[in-house]
């Protein structure tokens, strides 16, 4: 970029690079050989909510943070000799449990239209009309010249959304919107990232009912669980608690997705592997 010294460039990058070769590549090495095989160390977090990880040292305990490895590096990990992978990705999941547990019907029915969720949150937040193109709205040229965007702003003001969205799911409250990274390139201060979360908010009355029910609950019983009926106990303080209480119900409905995914793959298909727990591959 302009302006942009060289040997900071190159600095950064070799720190990027550095990084990666330490935490991947030269734990893939022995003494005179190449780690032959590795067997993943998948632990699930109950003292959070049931999620999964790969962690740890391949030579030791066979396991690093895949959710981590960079796309550039998947090709040090291949099946074995006579055998596949099947992968899957429960894309977008957290939204889904949300608008289902809420009964968000517009957020649901958008979902289930293969609708760009994010975009159209923007839209409402921002008081614009939505895309002719709601499945791929980079595409709908005149609407990005409609509002002065080019390919980039508009990513720049979707991942925003997407940030100022999740956020609020976690409990942030409009009001604090202006803190989300990036929000003062775009020209957000308080007033206008509380108006564009409280106008977004105001399109769907069914999430402030669920959160505030979620409040009540989380006040009175110091307990959510997740939509299969498994209970995560709170042992936070003051807003600590409320933001822990927002997230489990999604990030423990997302573990209960996968966990019955894999009992029901591995009893239909006796033959099948789990072996990671960042991309859902499944070895054959």
């Amino acid at each position: 970029r302009a302006g942009e010294h060289p040997i900071l460039i190159c600095l950064i990058a070799h720190n990027y690079h550095d990084d990666k070769t330490r935490k991947y590549l030269k734990q893939l090495v022995m003494p005179g050989a190449i780690v032959p095989r590795i067997y993943p160390s998948i632990a699930i977090h109950t003292q959070a909510t049931g999620r999964h990880s790969t962690t740890g040292h391949p030579q030791k305990d066979g396991g690093f943070p895949l959710a981590q490895l960079p796309p550039d590096l998947h090709d040090i990990f291949e099946p074995d000799r006579g055998t596949f992978w099947v992968s899957g990705d429960f894309k977008g999941q957290e939204i889904w449990i949300l608008s289902a547990e809420a009964d968000d019907l517009p957020t649901l029915d958008v979902l289930q239209r293969g609708e760009d969720s994010h975009t159209l949150a923007l839209c409402e937040g921002l008081g614009w009309a939505y895309p002719t193109n709601r499945q791929h709205p980079a595409e709908d040229m005149a609407w990005l010249r409609h509002h002065n965007l080019t390919k980039h702003t508009f990513k720049v003001w979707r991942d925003w959304m997407k940030r100022a969205r999740l956020a609020m799911n976690y409990g942030k409250r409009p009001d604090y919107l202006h803190l989300i990274p990036g929000s003062s390139a775009l020209g957000i201060d308080p007033v206008k990232g509380a108006d564009i979360g409280n106008r977004y908010l105001s399109h769907h009355p069914a999430l402030q009912t669920y959160w505030h029910r979620l409040d009540q609950q989380i006040r009175e019983t110091r307990q959510v669980q997740s939509f299969t009926g498994r209970t995560r106990h709170l042992y936070g303080h003051g807003d600590a608690i409320r933001r822990e209480g927002f997230n489990a119900p999604m990030q423990m409905g997302g573990a209960d997705i996968l966990n019955v995914t894999i009992v029901r793959v591995t009893t239909a298909f006796p033959q099948v592997w789990y072996v990671s727990v960042s991309y859902t591959h499944l070895r054959a």
